[in-house]
């Protein structure tokens, strides 16, 4: 259940060049909250910069002020605040933060901090060699840094070192929870959280005797210390892993390991990881118990649910597979957070898919604006909407035969061109959706208003890359694995949740198909 939070402000401390301001002004967005620079606000109020203040009245007086602003800013709610590296010498200043705020102390090398850094107004660095200067203030506070918990952010990304500050504020609201999460659909059970990523792992660890952890590098790496203590295998993020020769890696790691067909399987990751910990899972020993921990949105929206599982075989993609529903699926929206926008705007076409599908909750894509939409609040209710509206037409259709036909919505098309240009599965579906709804206008089949809508929302969440209908395009459409006799099915939208799967002779959808964007 999304919450509101008790603590109402967050504050980072940390050397000059840990990347405060860049990831302040992301959690700030990402709530909702305001973001707020002490050095910005000492700036404003004396009309001239840091490097100036230094110059002209001395460090002494630039000291008093921070202690000044610190104060006043502590009085705001809903706010994310980047403080100046030096805030931290004075106890005042630590007992405020501690006190007022949640504060988290971004670590970093000073290799890391160097390479960060433009020094043109940093006062302290002028003409100085910088790797001695950021060492001598590192040592001189060293310990008043540690006295705040720590988010480790060399070799990672400016989403990466956000969201792992969003987890632990998130964490740390959730302390009091207990480790009981309500399950949706007991069919194909999925539990959502926000911040509950180690009492969910605790959950899991308490009921079962033989757990596994099969985590994608690019997982491990930011939040390594959930699995620190226990069994787990590290693999390769991404197409690479689905092919026989990464099974035969697994399999390994489980026969090494005594796996049962009692033990259970966790994958983590996003969606390569949870097909190919799905396989594995229905193969083993003829099928262990396996739970997901999808961290990419894609994933919980669409990859981890509903059973499906293949790897790929002679360079044709998800070619050899299994059927088997989860025994758990734990979905944290906050964890999604750290993906680039490529990755991050292909979850976003799922969802907004799924509320084509249904014919609800459109209004949540038409309501946000394109800065918004890595927002915690939306990122849950799309994701909560998506995952529980695909697992009730799952259950209707487990096997593939019927209604669940419609989740291939933009895909048929979608299909053709990602394997044609390089571009994102994002957006090739973003552009099957547009191309297979505009067939429909185009045979009177489908509203106006849903392809001028849909438009315009796909244009709002994801960049449309410029491409066209080729011999090549068709050609793939042709082979589509979903077609049957020298009939191509396709998904055509009538309106908001009401769709229809039609069929097309090669001539029909040749003349229907051409597409330029």
């Amino acid at each position: 259940m999304l919450k509101t939070p008790k603590t109402k402000r967050i504050a980072l401390v940390g050397m000059m060049g840990s990347g405060k301001t860049k990831v302040a002004k992301n959690i700030a967005k990402w709530l909702g909250w305001n973001f707020i620079d002490t050095d910005e606000i000492i700036e404003k109020k004396m009309g001239m910069t840091i490097k100036e203040i230094f110059k002209k009245i001395g460090e002494k007086y630039f000291r008093e002020l921070e202690k000044q602003v610190l104060k006043e800013v502590l009085e705001i709610e809903n706010c994310v605040i980047s403080t100046g590296g030096g805030m931290i010498l004075f106890d005042i200043n630590r007992e405020l933060l501690k006190k007022k705020a949640k504060t988290y102390f971004l670590e970093a090398s000073i290799d890391t901090l160097k390479s960060r850094l433009d020094i043109s107004n940093r006062p302290l660095l002028l003409n100085e060699d910088v790797s001695k200067v950021l060492l001598k203030i590192w040592k001189e506070r060293e310990r008043f840094y540690k006295e705040f918990e720590s988010i480790e952010t060399d070799g990672l990304s400016v989403n990466e070192d956000s969201m792992k500050v969003i987890l632990k504020f998130l964490e740390s609201e959730t302390e009091e929870d207990s480790n009981d999460f309500e399950a949706f659909n007991l069919f194909h059970p999925i539990r959502f959280g926000l911040g509950r990523l180690k009492k969910y792992i605790e959950n899991v660890l308490e009921k079962n005797d033989e757990v596994f952890f099969i985590v994608s590098k690019r997982v491990h790496k930011l939040i390594s210390e959930y699995f620190k203590d226990h069994s787990k295998l590290i693999v390769e993020d991404g197409e690479q892993l689905k092919n026989f020769d990464e099974l035969k890696y697994l399999y390994d790691f489980l026969l090494k390991h005594h796996a049962s067909r009692n033990s259970t399987i966790i994958g983590v990751g996003g969606g390569t990881v949870t097909d190919v910990v799905g396989f594995v899972a229905a193969t083993f020993k003829r099928g262990c118990k396996v739970v997901f921990i999808p961290t990419t949105l894609l994933a919980q929206v669409d990859a981890a649910i509903g059973g499906k599982n293949a790897v790929n075989f002679g360079k044709v993609k998800n070619i050899v597979g299994t059927f088997k529903m989860p025994n758990d699926v734990y979905i944290d929206p906050s964890l999604t957070l750290s993906m680039d926008d490529g990755r991050f705007e292909e979850g976003l076409v799922e969802a907004l898919k799924m509320t084509v599908i249904e014919g609800e909750k459109f209004e949540l894509f038409e309501n946000i604006e394109s800065d918004e939409i890595r927002r915690v609040d939306f990122l849950y209710k799309i994701t909560e909407f998506s995952a529980l509206k695909k697992l009730e037409i799952v259950e209707k259709d487990p096997y593939d035969r019927n209604v669940r036909r419609f989740l291939n919505f933009g895909h048929t098309i979608g299909h053709a061109f990602e394997s044609t240009y390089s571009i994102t599965h994002g957006q090739a579906v973003a552009i099957g959706m547009i191309a297979e709804t505009k067939i429909g206008v185009e045979l009177k089949i489908t509203d106006e208003k849903l392809l001028e809508k849909l438009r315009n929302i796909l244009k709002k969440i994801i960049s449309l890359p410029k491409v066209r209908t080729t011999d090549e395009v068709i050609n793939k459409i042709l082979n589509d694995k979903k077609n049957t006799g020298q009939k191509i099915n396709m998904v055509i939208p009538k309106t908001f949740g009401d769709l229809k799967i039609k069929s097309f002779t090669i001539d029909e959808l040749e003349k229907l198909i051409k597409w330029e964007n």
